[in-house]
Formats: structure tokens, C-alpha cells, sequence
């Protein structure tokens, strides 16, 4: 896939595509993650505006899957520049991932 450019796939009637989410496609994302994290598993409390984002949002990458016009999915990718803490930072040296 070519960065922006939304690669169809095939899956019996509808098409879904993978791409870089848009503005439009993160406001969805957002509004997920809230139904989902707020809602439904309540790790955050209920905001007003029915969105959870948070700082990482401003740096992190987004792929959206999409079948038709409804997000089927979602991945948060975060550039290793801007990651907060790594994950080996985090371990025990004897579960460090090799």
C-alpha cells in the first residue's frame, strides 16, 4: 500500500480497505475507543463528548479498516521516537522479550 491511498480488498459484497486514517476516520476512531474503554469496559469515566483521545494522539499513526463507509478497525501505530516509556524498560530483566 502506498502511503494514503486506499487498497481494496474483496470480502463477498463489501470492500474493505486499509489506509491512513484521515481526520474523519480518527473522530470515529475516537468515538470507539469511547463506546469500547469508557462505555463498555468504564477504564476511563464517560465524557460528554462521547470521544476518548489522549496525548499520544498527536504523534500516533493510524491504519483504518473500512467495509464500505463503517470502520471495521483500527491500529495505533506510535513512531518510536515518541513512545513513553519502552517496553524493556518496563520488565524484568529475565522476561525482557528477546
Amino acid at each position: 500500500m502506498i502511503a494514503g491511498v486506499r487498497t481494496p480488498e474483496r470480502t463477498g459484497a463489501e470492500t474493505l480497505c486499509i489506509a491512513l486514517a484521515d481526520g474523519k476516520d480518527r473522530e470515529e476512531i475516537y468515538r470507539i475507543r469511547h463506546d469500547v474503554y469508557a462505555q463498555e469496559l468504564q477504564q476511563h469515566p464517560p465524557s460528554a463528548s462521547t470521544r476518548l483521545s489522549d496525548s499520544l494522539d498527536a504523534t500516533n499513526v493510524y491504519l483504518v479498516a473500512t467495509l464500505g463507509r463503517k470502520v471495521a478497525g483500527f491500529v495505533s501505530v506510535t513512531p518510536r521516537a515518541c513512545q513513553v516509556t519502552p517496553l524493556t524498560n518496563t520488565l524484568p530483566a529475565t522476561r525482557s522479550p528477546s
